[in-house]
């Protein structure tokens, strides 16, 4: 439940992203798709840890040990059944790892038009159309060096002579 829960918090903060993008900066999208991919990531490395749990559970050992204080008359089907339930598991898990292997491509190719947005934007370049926007280009002008004017020294000159 707390998996699944996961997940469509993702898909939620994905698409109110994807509705946001249309208002933010393409530098700022970048960065919420990054916070996005880090999420992601920890995902995966708690799903991955889980996996192997579930994969050290599946020995035949640790289902005698995990079953060792039930009685029953066929404790075949009792190490049946936990191992089909581990199973159901390992091979949830392994789709949610397929899920977000698949997202964090999504994620990394948002990414990289983000970026490559957010230089355009930088550049007044129409990424679209590829041509410059004069209105969006800064230009520094060259007037704010003539406003700081040189400061004469008062000091007096120093002569190499001195008098009596």
């Amino acid at each position: 439940m707390k998996q699944i829960a996961v997940l469509l918090l993702l898909s939620f903060g994905a698409m109110l992203s994807s509705l946001a993008s249309t208002q933010e900066s393409a530098a700022d999208r970048a960065a919420s798709l990054r916070l996005q991919l880090n999420e992601l990531e920890i995902r995966k490395s708690e799903l991955t840890d889980e996996l192997q749990q579930i994969e050290e559970n599946l020995k035949p050992e640790n289902i005698e040990r995990a079953l060792s204080g039930v009685g029953s008359v066929h404790p075949e089907e009792l190490r049946a059944q936990r191992t089909r339930i581990l199973e159901r598991d390992k091979a949830r898990v392994r789709n949610q790892l397929d899920q977000l292997e698949i997202k964090r491509s999504q994620l990394e190719a948002a990414i990289a038009n983000a970026d490559n947005a957010a230089y355009h934007e930088s550049a007044g370049v129409n990424p679209t159309t590829g041509v410059v926007e004069p209105n969006r280009v800064r230009y520094r002008s060259r007037s704010h060096k003539n406003t700081k004017k040189k400061k004469k020294s008062k000091s007096k000159p120093k002569s190499s002579v001195s008098t009596p």
